[in-house]
Protein backbone atom coordinates (compact mmCIF):
# COMPACT_ATOMS: atom_id res chain seq x y z
CA UNK A 1 0.00 0.00 0.00
CA UNK A 2 2.89 2.14 0.87
CA UNK A 3 4.49 1.45 -2.44
CA UNK A 4 1.24 2.47 -4.41
CA UNK A 5 1.29 5.72 -2.69
CA UNK A 6 5.06 6.22 -3.53
CA UNK A 7 4.44 5.74 -7.30
CA UNK A 8 1.11 8.23 -7.49
CA UNK A 9 2.99 10.68 -5.42
CA UNK A 10 6.15 10.53 -8.70
CA UNK A 11 3.67 10.51 -10.80
CA UNK A 12 2.28 13.99 -9.64
CA UNK A 13 5.54 15.12 -9.33
CA UNK A 14 6.42 14.55 -12.89
CA UNK A 15 3.06 15.75 -13.67
CA UNK A 16 3.75 19.33 -12.28
CA UNK A 17 7.68 19.09 -13.32
CA UNK A 18 6.50 18.81 -16.79
CA UNK A 19 3.55 21.68 -16.45
CA UNK A 20 6.32 23.88 -14.44
CA UNK A 21 8.52 23.32 -17.92
CA UNK A 22 6.36 23.54 -20.37
CA UNK A 23 5.32 26.84 -18.89
CA UNK A 24 8.36 28.40 -18.89
CA UNK A 25 9.06 27.78 -22.27
CA UNK A 26 5.44 29.37 -23.51
CA UNK A 27 6.38 32.56 -21.37
CA UNK A 28 9.93 32.56 -22.81
CA UNK A 29 8.57 32.89 -26.42
CA UNK A 30 7.84 36.48 -25.54
CA UNK A 31 8.89 39.13 -28.22
CA UNK A 32 10.70 41.96 -26.64
CA UNK A 33 8.99 45.24 -27.06
CA UNK A 34 10.72 47.46 -29.37
CA UNK A 35 10.99 51.25 -29.42
CA UNK A 36 8.09 52.50 -32.51
CA UNK A 37 9.35 55.79 -32.63
CA UNK A 38 9.09 59.27 -31.20
CA UNK A 39 5.50 59.83 -28.81
CA UNK A 40 3.26 62.14 -30.79
CA UNK A 41 3.04 65.94 -29.80
CA UNK A 42 -0.83 66.16 -28.94
CA UNK A 43 -2.29 68.71 -31.28
CA UNK A 44 0.65 68.90 -33.72
CA UNK A 45 -1.08 67.07 -36.39
CA UNK A 46 -3.22 70.36 -36.96
CA UNK A 47 -0.91 72.15 -38.96
CA UNK A 48 -1.42 72.16 -42.95
CA UNK A 49 -4.19 72.96 -45.33
CA UNK A 50 -7.61 71.92 -44.52
CA UNK A 51 -10.38 72.04 -47.13
CA UNK A 52 -14.04 71.36 -46.22
CA UNK A 53 -15.76 68.16 -46.39
CA UNK A 54 -18.99 67.92 -43.85
CA UNK A 55 -20.91 70.65 -42.91
CA UNK A 56 -24.02 70.00 -40.32
CA UNK A 57 -26.17 72.86 -39.49
CA UNK A 58 -28.18 72.82 -36.33
CA UNK A 59 -30.89 75.28 -35.34
CA UNK A 60 -30.82 75.28 -31.62
CA UNK A 61 -33.84 77.63 -30.89
CA UNK A 62 -36.42 75.03 -32.11
CA UNK A 63 -37.71 72.67 -29.06
CA UNK A 64 -36.02 69.73 -30.78
CA UNK A 65 -32.94 71.06 -32.09
CA UNK A 66 -33.14 70.03 -35.69
CA UNK A 67 -30.05 69.29 -37.93
CA UNK A 68 -29.74 69.14 -41.37
CA UNK A 69 -26.41 68.39 -43.56
CA UNK A 70 -25.58 70.84 -45.94
CA UNK A 71 -22.55 69.30 -47.36
CA UNK A 72 -23.73 68.82 -50.94
CA UNK A 73 -24.23 73.21 -51.01
CA UNK A 74 -20.86 74.43 -49.83
CA UNK A 75 -18.84 71.68 -51.70
CA UNK A 76 -20.76 71.78 -54.88
CA UNK A 77 -18.53 73.59 -56.73
CA UNK A 78 -14.84 74.16 -56.01
CA UNK A 79 -15.57 77.22 -55.65
CA UNK A 80 -17.71 77.40 -53.02
CA UNK A 81 -15.29 75.33 -51.01
CA UNK A 82 -13.90 76.90 -47.63
CA UNK A 83 -9.85 76.17 -47.33
CA UNK A 84 -7.75 76.83 -44.37
CA UNK A 85 -3.91 76.84 -43.89
CA UNK A 86 -2.94 76.47 -40.19
CA UNK A 87 0.56 77.31 -39.92
CA UNK A 88 3.65 76.45 -37.66
CA UNK A 89 4.98 79.46 -36.97
CA UNK A 90 6.21 81.22 -33.50
CA UNK A 91 2.73 82.78 -32.96
CA UNK A 92 0.19 79.87 -34.84
CA UNK A 93 -1.37 81.81 -37.71
CA UNK A 94 -4.03 80.68 -39.65
CA UNK A 95 -5.09 81.91 -42.90
CA UNK A 96 -8.80 81.55 -45.15
CA UNK A 97 -7.14 80.21 -48.44
CA UNK A 98 -10.84 80.50 -49.82
CA UNK A 99 -13.74 81.67 -48.36
CA UNK A 100 -16.22 79.70 -49.77
CA UNK A 101 -20.33 80.53 -49.52
CA UNK A 102 -20.19 79.60 -45.51
CA UNK A 103 -20.54 82.88 -42.91
CA UNK A 104 -17.39 84.46 -42.74
CA UNK A 105 -16.65 84.16 -39.00
CA UNK A 106 -13.09 83.20 -39.23
CA UNK A 107 -12.28 86.20 -41.24
CA UNK A 108 -9.77 86.04 -43.68
CA UNK A 109 -7.14 84.69 -41.26
CA UNK A 110 -5.61 85.74 -38.00
CA UNK A 111 -3.79 83.90 -34.78
CA UNK A 112 -5.12 80.63 -32.82
CA UNK A 113 -3.91 78.86 -29.92
CA UNK A 114 -6.04 76.00 -27.59
CA UNK A 115 -7.39 76.24 -25.05
CA UNK A 116 -4.70 74.23 -22.65
CA UNK A 117 -2.20 71.84 -23.34
CA UNK A 118 -0.94 69.04 -24.00
CA UNK A 119 -4.81 67.68 -24.39
CA UNK A 120 -7.00 71.06 -25.98
CA UNK A 121 -10.83 70.25 -26.00
CA UNK A 122 -10.99 73.37 -28.15
CA UNK A 123 -9.40 76.20 -30.26
CA UNK A 124 -9.82 79.47 -30.16
CA UNK A 125 -9.38 82.03 -33.34
CA UNK A 126 -8.58 85.71 -33.18
CA UNK A 127 -9.79 86.77 -36.37
CA UNK A 128 -8.88 89.74 -38.87
CA UNK A 129 -12.20 91.27 -37.54
CA UNK A 130 -10.85 91.72 -34.44
CA UNK A 131 -13.30 88.83 -32.76
CA UNK A 132 -12.70 85.65 -30.75
CA UNK A 133 -14.39 82.42 -32.07
CA UNK A 134 -13.97 79.37 -29.55
CA UNK A 135 -14.41 75.97 -31.34
CA UNK A 136 -14.86 73.20 -29.49
CA UNK A 137 -12.68 70.19 -31.02
CA UNK A 138 -14.21 67.37 -32.96
CA UNK A 139 -11.03 65.34 -32.67
CA UNK A 140 -7.90 65.83 -31.65
CA UNK A 141 -5.79 65.44 -35.15
CA UNK A 142 -2.31 63.51 -35.10
CA UNK A 143 0.35 64.76 -37.97
CA UNK A 144 -1.18 61.38 -40.17
CA UNK A 145 -5.07 62.27 -39.66
CA UNK A 146 -6.74 62.46 -42.39
CA UNK A 147 -9.40 64.82 -40.62
CA UNK A 148 -9.64 67.97 -38.58
CA UNK A 149 -13.46 68.96 -37.07
CA UNK A 150 -14.87 71.88 -35.11
CA UNK A 151 -17.68 73.55 -34.19
CA UNK A 152 -18.88 77.51 -34.21
CA UNK A 153 -22.22 78.13 -32.47
CA UNK A 154 -23.57 81.18 -33.29
CA UNK A 155 -24.72 83.89 -30.46
CA UNK A 156 -27.56 86.51 -30.55
CA UNK A 157 -26.85 90.05 -29.21
CA UNK A 158 -28.04 88.68 -25.99
CA UNK A 159 -25.72 85.80 -25.84
CA UNK A 160 -28.06 83.51 -26.72
CA UNK A 161 -26.92 80.12 -28.85
CA UNK A 162 -29.42 79.75 -31.99
CA UNK A 163 -27.09 77.73 -34.84
CA UNK A 164 -24.61 75.62 -34.70
CA UNK A 165 -22.41 74.39 -37.70
CA UNK A 166 -20.36 71.45 -37.31
CA UNK A 167 -17.55 71.31 -39.12
CA UNK A 168 -15.46 68.84 -40.92
CA UNK A 169 -12.16 68.86 -42.69
CA UNK A 170 -9.94 67.04 -44.60
CA UNK A 171 -6.36 67.44 -45.29
CA UNK A 172 -5.24 68.81 -48.85
CA UNK A 173 -1.37 68.92 -48.19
Amino acid sequence: MFKIELIKMKMHTKSFGFILVLALLVSACKPDLKEIGPDAVPGDGIYGSWEIAQVIQTDLKTPIPESRNVTAFVTSSPSRTLQLRMNKDSINTYDVLQQGVLPKVLGTGGTWQYDQTPYPTKINFYTSYGDTVTAPLKNMVRDYDPQLGFDIIRKDSCGAAYLKYEYTFKRID
